[in-house]
């Protein structure tokens, strides 16, 4: 991947908010050492079908909220209508880009989908700079700026089609 990398997560926080994630380990604690050599914690809580786990260092602070509840989405688009969200993740920091990370099963078929986020991204100023198909997926891609944009990915599984939204804007 090219491009800036001034507004991407510091390594370290990612790593530390993964290793806290998976550990299972109780509500909150010293995490370990950033890559600097700083202290970092982590503090992890839980409410309304959502988690919410944040990591701060002396690099900064990263949240990360993961859940069925409300639906991460990029700048300016909205939910597929009748979808049902199988998982939501907004990852979010004082210097690092904001990601989410959305995926959601529908009846519909997959063009169905990609017509929909086409016509949507195009509405709230994203530029579509690549369509895909191959056999049941299909995926398309928009950028917004310099440093946002989406990827979406629509497969068609099993009598339903099983979506992933990815995005990502500059840091905050």
């Amino acid at each position: 991947m090219t491009g800036s990398t001034k507004n991407r997560p510091h390594p370290a926080i990612l790593a530390l908010a993964l290793a806290a994630a998976l550990s299972g380990c109780g509500k909150s604690g010293t995490a370990g050492k950033d890559s600097a050599g700083g202290d970092a914690s982590y503090q992890l809580s839980e409410s309304n079908g959502q988690s919410t786990l944040t990591v701060r260092s002396d690099k900064g602070t990263a949240r990360i909220v993961s859940g069925t509840g409300d639906a991460a989405l990029p700048a300016g688009l909205s939910l597929y209508p009748g979808a049902t969200v199988t998982s939501s993740t907004r990852i979010t920091g004082e210097a690092t880009a904001r990601s989410t990370i959305l995926s959601f099963d529908t009846p519909d078929m997959p063009a169905q989908v990609i017509a929909y986020y086409k016509a949507g991204a195009r509405k709230a100023g994203y530029a579509v700079d690549a369509e895909v198909k191959a056999g049941t997926m299909e995926m398309l891609n928009g950028k917004h700026g310099k440093e946002g944009g989406f990827t979406l990915t629509a497969n068609r599984e099993g009598g339903k089609t099983v979506v992933s939204l990815l995005g990502s804007a500059g840091a905050q």
